[in-house]
């Protein structure tokens, strides 16, 4: 599990962070993708499919929840596939402090 933070006035295409794996394979089973599996509001937020990078895709707005989740699933290219996932916490908003309380509410699994 992870925690970000991305400020209120983050632009389309803030770079949130990106998730990186590795897989032990090499040649074409080696390849990975990367895939958003669930999150609390979809039109924030993408990931590179073979980059792993977590972007907004649209401006941040005041509307926009504090705490966001973001599922991401890792999978490579082999046969059969395998897989990881990660789950990434986001708190939006512009100081820390202000996001403080909002982090001792994530859960943990």
């Amino acid at each position: 599990m992870v925690a970000e933070m991305v400020p209120r006035s983050a632009d389309v295409g803030y770079l949130v962070t990106k998730v990186v794996a590795v897989d032990v394979d090499s040649g074409q089973n080696a390849w990975l993708s990367y895939k958003l599996q669930k999150a609390t509001d979809r039109a924030l937020f993408e990931v590179g499919l073979q980059n792993g990078e977590i972007r907004t895709i649209r401006q941040v707005t005041d509307k926009d929840a504090v705490k966001q989740r973001l599922t991401v699933v890792v999978e490579d290219n082999g046969q059969p596939s395998r897989s990881a996932t990660v789950i990434v916490n986001v708190a939006v908003a512009d100081s820390f402090p202000e996001v403080l309380s909002e982090f001792s509410d994530f859960p943990h699994e």
